[in-house]
């Protein structure tokens, strides 16, 4: 299943799992990654609070289903547009 595939009229790429995968040796290349935020309290699902949270990762795009529909409430799952040559920030503060 590698290949390009679209994300909101964008193209991305989609790899194979690989065990001991190093983001950071992509420098200066954009990744989509699925980012998980656990306790997050209810009153902070907003779509406009989860944007701002996953613009302080990267650039927000999207948010999974079951967070959408609160259909499981002990994570928060976003995917976030980075840039590897940017690092990856380990935590953010809400």
């Amino acid at each position: 299943m590698e290949g390009k595939r679209y994300l909101y009229s964008s193209i991305s790429s989609l790899k194979n799992w690989m065990p001991m995968y190093d983001p950071m040796r992509e420098k200066d290349s954009i990744q989509l990654l699925w980012t998980k935020m656990h306790s997050l309290p209810l009153e902070l699902w907003l779509e406009m609070d989860l944007t701002m949270r996953g613009n302080r990762l990267g650039r927000m795009l999207d948010v999974e289903e079951e967070t959408h529909f609160l259909d499981r409430t002990s994570t928060v799952e976003i995917c976030v547009e980075m840039n590897m040559g940017d690092g990856l920030c380990e935590c953010t503060n809400i």
